[in-house]
């Protein structure tokens, strides 16, 4: 009996020990970060006064882990509803990388082919020269004729309805490769191609290969006809009045721009596509290789994602998103590992102005130099 109460009472040290050093290093991690998160703090609340943004959702990882989340303001002006880190925003086209991600776990399963032509897969689509690759990357040569006449679409469509109607709507306005030219709707061919080639519907395959891997918990689709209680209301400025936005159904480009999230996953998404695990190095490398125009123009786009430089010289990989009552951006330091995450509910809320290399710099700065 006193072996077992000294093993208990060994155990119960060794707990309190650990608690106290957890404790002491989430307390130093915190300080930190202290002096990034007040500068960053104080730059999000002045974007947010002078655009009039009722909320806003932010995060940043660095090395893998969330080192800061916050929300401002509110997700409900009428209902004076605060934010929370847990309320889900509209991601926008922040969704063309987490479907260009998918497509990438499909080919890492052998179930897809970024180069097989569409038609592989969609019989009925009548260009034969045009891949997956091609669409998102933008070189298809489809216009976005159909996203462009429902802006405001009420009707909820499956993604084969919405494929018939994107088919007959969006042809060719110039041969593929030829030029860059950005398109929403023809996402949802995409997604078609993957119910087909996976078995299973866009929403099922999306949860399967991507959101449950990365445990993102408060990812999902903007599905209208089950709306979320834990979602922000969507806002629009008339005038120099924020009012909601009018009722929408994305479900016919929910490829393009359908999901809903909270700053944390979208960091989190970011943050595993940087480090080993989640997909495999030359994966990685093909979603984040940008393509060029079959004139060897430079288009700094690659699967999902916009490749580039900030204004400090730092490689970045970075994606916007807009839409009704929608503003989000994301952008990832590959070489730093740092990943920011601002979501608003506000059409035009300038996330991706100023405010976010203003926060991306306050949170680089405290990366120790390499000895």
């Amino acid at each position: 009996m006193l072996q077992r109460t000294t093993y208990w009472l060994k155990f119960a040290l060794v707990l309190v020990a650990w608690f106290c050093f957890e404790k002491e290093a989430g307390a130093q991690a915190n300080e930190q970060y202290a002096a990034a998160g007040a500068a960053s703090r104080a730059a999000i609340q002045t974007m947010m006064q002078s655009s009039q943004t009722p909320a806003v959702s932010v995060a940043v990882a660095m090395n893998g882990e969330i080192v800061w989340s916050e929300a401002f303001g509110f997700a409900d002006l009428e209902q004076k509803k605060r934010t929370t880190p847990e309320i889900r925003f509209g991601l926008g086209s922040v969704t063309k990388s987490f479907t260009a991600v998918l497509a990438a776990r499909l080919v890492e399963e052998g179930k897809f082919d970024l180069d097989a032509p569409v038609a592989k897969y969609l019989p009925q689509f009548p260009h034969k020269n045009i891949t997956a690759r091609l669409i998102l990357a933008h070189l298809s040569g489809l216009n976005d004729a159909y996203n462009n006449a429902h802006y405001y679409e009420k009707r909820h469509l499956t993604t084969s309805a919405a494929l018939e109607e994107i088919l007959r709507a969006n042809t060719l306005a110039y041969p593929p490769r030829t030029r860059h030219e950005y398109t929403t709707s023809n996402f949802t061919i995409v997604a078609a191609s993957i119910e087909q080639a996976s078995g299973k519907d866009f929403a099922t395959a999306m949860r399967q290969y991507v959101l449950q891997p990365l445990g993102l918990q408060r990812t999902s689709f903007n599905d209208r006809t089950h709306p979320l209680a834990e979602a922000a209301a969507f806002y629009v400025k008339e005038g120099n009045r924020v009012i909601k936005a009018p009722e929408y159904d994305p479900s016919f480009k929910w490829a393009g721009a359908g999901l809903l999230a909270n700053a944390e996953d979208v960091a989190r998404y970011g943050a595993a596509l940087l480090r080993e695990g989640f997909l495999k190095p030359d994966t990685r490398a093909e979603i984040f290789r940008a393509l060029k125009t079959s004139s060897d123009e430079e288009t700094n786009y690659a699967l999902g994602w916009y490749v580039g430089k900030d204004k400090n010289g730092r490689r970045i990989y970075e994606h916007g998103g807009g839409g009704p009552g929608i503003s989000s951006y994301i952008r990832l330091y590959p070489q730093e590992d740092c990943v920011l995450a601002i979501l608003s509910n506000l059409t035009n809320a300038p996330v991706n102005g100023e405010v976010a290399p203003i926060v991306a710099e306050a949170f680089l700065q405290t990366k120790k130099p390499a000895q």
